[in-house]
């Protein structure tokens, strides 16, 4: 096989959503099958089928735990792909880049790019809010994160939190959904959060440490 067959078969094994929705959830922790399932509105066969076609290009890697095969992003290389294909879509579809400057109901919203927040946080000038479920924020979150999830979410949780502005939210990625609650809700409390241009994805892809 050519180079330039085998880059084509790794673009094919790219070429679908459902498979782009899995790299998405794969970058924020391992998952089995089982839980790509619940996380995602693809059934059980066909998330393990999308699963043998990114393995067998080299996407991902898996191991067994007891009875389960855990799979997992086969190095940052995959993270730079995907990022990489992003920004370019960000570039070339104006619909898409759209999206990382609105909420889920349309509505535009404050933004902050990784560079600037990497700068206020090591600053200690901000505080960052990490709106994914808990085995993802324990897999690694952005050092100094703290931890508000968004199906969990509610006043009572951020009266507890010490809160400071610049106040920045972020998800699993650019065009995630699950800050914009989590946003919403601060607002009511009275703060005027940004939501992160990014998230462990863009993260990582722009060489910032991941705790």
């Amino acid at each position: 096989m050519s180079v330039d067959e085998r880059l084509a078969n790794i673009a094919r094994a790219l070429g679908n959503p459902n498979r782009v929705k899995i790299l998405w959830l794969l970058i924020q922790c391992e998952h089995s099958v089982d839980a790509l399932t619940s996380k995602t509105d693809i059934s059980f066969a066909n998330v393990s089928q999308h699963l043998q076609t990114m393995k067998a290009n080299g996407l991902v890697n898996s191991r067994r735990a007891q009875n389960r095969v855990i799979y997992r992003i086969s190095d940052q290389s995959v993270i730079d792909m995907l990022v990489a294909t992003h920004n370019v879509a960000r570039v070339h579809s104006p619909d898409v880049n759209q999206k990382v400057y609105t909420d889920y109901e349309g509505n535009s919203i404050h933004t902050v790019h990784p560079q600037e927040a990497w700068e206020w946080l090591r600053t200690d000038e901000a505080v960052i809010i990490d709106a994914r479920p808990l085995e993802e924020y324990d897999a690694g979150h952005i050092p100094g994160a703290l931890w508000l999830p968004e199906e969990t979410a509610s006043p009572e949780e951020v009266d507890r939190l010490q809160l400071q502005e610049p106040l920045i939210v972020y998800g699993r990625h650019a065009f995630c959904t699950l800050p914009d609650k989590v946003i919403v809700m601060l607002r009511e409390k009275g703060w005027n959060p940004y939501r992160l241009e990014g998230g462990i994805p863009e993260w990582l892809y722009g060489g910032w440490p991941v705790a």
